[in-house]
């Protein structure tokens, strides 16, 4: 990249620091995302609509993995992974009526997300 400033003018002041640029940004969008899943598993422990008996299923939302790097995503996984039943409440039976509690924490939460990134480069939210 920095060959086409050579002939104009800029006698080699002009340094390409793409890959630096883009370490800073996937750096900001792992951290975001990391926090935003932390976000959104607090809010669906305080914010679901069934009546806690055990606290098993609300101590097991959590982040699952952290966020990382696959192809041209950052990823993250959070959620109920050591609960079956958390997808009967979820999402619903042929039974009984669905009591989301994933879905609706992860639309209150995930439209921060962009401000968590723009903070984590520097710019003000």
């Amino acid at each position: 990249m920095a060959g086409i400033f050579e002939g104009a003018g800029f006698g080699g002041l002009v340094q390409w620091n793409g890959e630096m640029i883009e370490k800073k940004i996937v750096d900001a969008c792992i951290k975001g995302v990391d926090q935003t899943m932390s976000e959104a598993a607090a809010h669906a422990k305080n914010n679901h609509p069934w009546r806690n008996r055990t606290g098993v299923l609300e101590g097991s939302i959590r982040p699952v993995a952290q966020a990382q790097v696959r192809g041209a995503e950052i990823v993250g996984v959070w959620g109920s992974a050591s609960v079956l039943y958390a997808a009967f409440l979820e999402l619903g039976t042929g039974k009984m009526r669905a009591r989301p509690f994933l879905r609706p924490a992860a639309d209150a939460v995930y439209p921060r997300l962009i401000g968590k990134i723009k903070r984590y480069l520097g710019f003000a939210a």
